[in-house]
């Protein structure tokens, strides 16, 4: 069984890295969910992190249901409260100042810094779910494929998800 208290002082640390979105983060969460602590492997976190952006809302609900797989119902209390409260109780109270300034050379220069900051912790999760997920040709092909089709055409990415599920339950192993 898992620590709570463990698991939720690892979202603690998870929701202060979430700089730029759920993206910035996955990095980290795979070293601590699957690397560290040993609580996934990396088809599990793959696969939860695919759930996550199926699911409708935000895709950091990837949290909840990786929470519940962990832990159950506790799993999910200590990553609402570890992932989401704190930095949601720091926002609120920060927004409020930040918006009386959004005028001021400072404001767009912080946003400015921070953009290539959110855009580098992106790509690091690309690369982290990447290398969990493409694990053969045949989830390659998949991979480059979907990327194309994002690429190129203006799609659902719900769609793209489903075709890559079709095409990588019926192509052969």
């Amino acid at each position: 069984m898992i620590d709570l208290l463990e698991l939720y002082l690892v979202y603690l640390k998870l929701g202060f890295l979430a700089i730029g979105g759920a993206a910035g983060v996955l990095p980290e969460m795979y070293r601590e969910f699957v690397v560290v602590h040993g609580w996934m492997t990396d088809a599990e976190f793959a696969q939860a992190y695919a759930i996550g952006q199926l699911a409708p809302g935000p895709n950091m609900l990837m949290q909840m249901y990786v929470s519940y797989q962990l832990a159950g119902f506790g799993g999910l209390a200590v990553a609402l409260l570890g992932f989401f409260a704190p930095t949601a109780a720091i926002c609120a109270a920060f927004s409020r100042w930040w918006y009386g300034r959004a005028a001021s050379p400072w404001t767009a220069a912080i946003i400015r810094g921070l953009a290539p900051v959110a855009l580098g912790l992106m790509v690091s999760g690309l690369w982290t779910v990447g290398q969990a997920a493409i694990v053969d040709g045949k989830t390659a092909v998949i991979a480059l494929g979907a990327a194309g089709l994002m690429l190129t055409r203006r799609v659902n990415p719900v769609i793209v998800i489903a075709l890559a599920a079709v095409v990588g339950y019926l192509s052969p192993v």
